[in-house]
């Protein structure tokens, strides 16, 4: 068993067989527990001395125990966290050790100790005090408002730091770990007098959970407060909610188109009306997500006190157009029905060429068609032996191919006329193929 040794050894005698002989010299072991050095924050140098009296051999082995809880020497040891400084000691006895990752601002319990052979000596409990954490020198500050697309915040800068030019502000993120590379910063010009900061943070996604914290740039460089977070309100469901409506044409065929929102379903919530429209190539793009689409043209309206919103559009080229309703809450759109505007003036319809005359085997041939309006062929009109690759289509500008299509023809020579309609106009298409048996004669 160690001895523990708190105070100096004395040489004892003893008496052996009536005679009084000196025993063997015993070592003598001493600890000091000595001031603590170099104190910051988080870290503290531990200073001891040993002393070893007597012609010992053995090793000295020197530790430090240390805690942050008020104990006596043996729960000292104990509990608290043990440091070995190592093996032998320099010739005036002193031996330390840095310890680190300590509590700023926090009291600390320490003795230093040596062992020599089985014997152990244990200095005095000394104690210290790291230094307290310095000021921040910006403090993220707490969310004031929310709504579905905006969030208000504060944050607080250092008083030491408003003299000279400074930059200060809010980096946000709907990631939790972000950087000024990949977060966004909102700035802010004005402190009160509580050195507080506030600012509007918008274009939010609703119903989404952002990270932020605050910032300031002081002399090239930055340093941040804590990460917090918010979540945006999300946006109400509606269903029905946008019509889209006819359109017009003015006298300088200008395109006038109408379209309603539910007002009943948005009431208190911020809504804006649009429409979006794109020639006959651009109708897969009307109902992507966002107003600036490259692919189509966007108009905004003012929604009247019925739901009611219409746009003219304007200085537009003669032609066929798709066009939309949009309604968009905060950062959602609804739709309409897509729906076909032109502005191609009278109700015309064209083909080319008029007459077609085909051989007396099945084969195929293209007319041109061009019309102002919707246009479509009375199918039940067709003979059996003539087919169309369409019989109906929308209005254009452009010329549409249609191709007709004879079969075999092992009778006499034939003939047919068909009849292509737009609204109140038509065109009609002469088809004439020769027979294996030629001209019909009359008996």
């Amino acid at each position: 068993m160690k001895r523990i040794i708190l105070a100096s050894i004395i040489a004892i005698t003893s008496c052996v067989n009536g005679s009084i002989q000196e025993a063997d010299t015993k070592t003598e072991v001493t600890c000091m527990t000595l001031s603590a050095s170099e104190i910051t924050v988080n870290s503290a140098v531990l200073n001891g001395a040993v002393t070893v009296k007597g012609d010992s051999k053995e090793k000295i082995y020197t530790y430090f125990y240390y805690t942050d809880n008020p104990q006596d020497h043996n729960d000292i040891q104990k509990y608290g966290v043990r440091v070995s400084v190592g093996t032998g000691a320099p010739e005036d006895g002193r031996f330390s050790a840095s310890i680190t990752n300590l509590n700023p601002d926090t009291k600390y319990y320490y003795i230093a100790s040596a062992i020599v052979g089985e014997d152990v000596a244990v200095g005095a409990i000394e104690s210290f005090t790291t230094a307290p954490k310095p000021a921040a020198i910006t403090t993220t500050g707490t969310v004031i408002s929310v709504t579905e697309t905006t969030a208000t915040v504060t944050s607080y800068i250092n008083p030491e730091l408003t003299s000279g030019e400074i930059v200060m502000g809010i980096l946000y993120s709907n990631e939790p770990e972000f950087t000024l590379e990949t977060g966004t910063p909102a700035t802010s010009i004005e402190l009160d007098h509580n050195h507080m900061f506030t600012i509007l943070i918008s274009d939010l996604h609703s119903g989404t959970k952002y990270y932020y914290k605050s910032f300031v740039k002081s002399a090239g460089v930055y340093h941040f407060g804590e990460v917090k977070s918010f979540e945006t309100k999300p946006v109400p469901v509606f269903t029905n909610f946008v019509e889209t409506g006819n359109y017009s044409v003015n006298e300088h065929y200008d395109i006038i188109v109408n379209g309603h929102v539910d007002l009943s379903q948005a009431q208190n919530t911020q809504i804006k009306a649009y429409f979006r429209y794109s020639d006959m190539d651009g109708e897969e793009y009307l109902m992507w997500g966002w107003n600036d689409n490259p692919m189509c043209n966007s108009i905004e309206a003012e929604i009247n006190e019925y739901g009611d919103f219409t746009a003219t559009l304007r200085n537009i080229k003669m032609g066929v157009y798709h066009y939309v309703a949009v309604i968009s809450v905060y950062d959602k759109y609804y739709f309409g029905d897509i729906k076909t505007c032109s502005n191609l003036g009278v109700a015309k319809i064209s083909i080319a060429p008029l007459l077609l005359e085909f051989p007396k085997e099945e084969s195929a041939q293209n007319v041109t068609l061009t019309a102002t309006r919707d246009w479509n062929v009375t199918v039940i009109a067709l003979p059996e032996w003539i087919a169309l690759n369409a019989t109906e289509g929308k209005a254009s500008a452009r010329e549409q191919t249609i191709t007709v299509i004879v079969d075999k023809n092992d009778g006499y020579d034939r003939e047919a006329a068909i009849v292509f309609n737009a609204g109140m106009v038509r065109a009609t298409l002469n088809v004439k193929q020769a027979g294996e048996k030629g001209e019909y004669v009359v008996p």
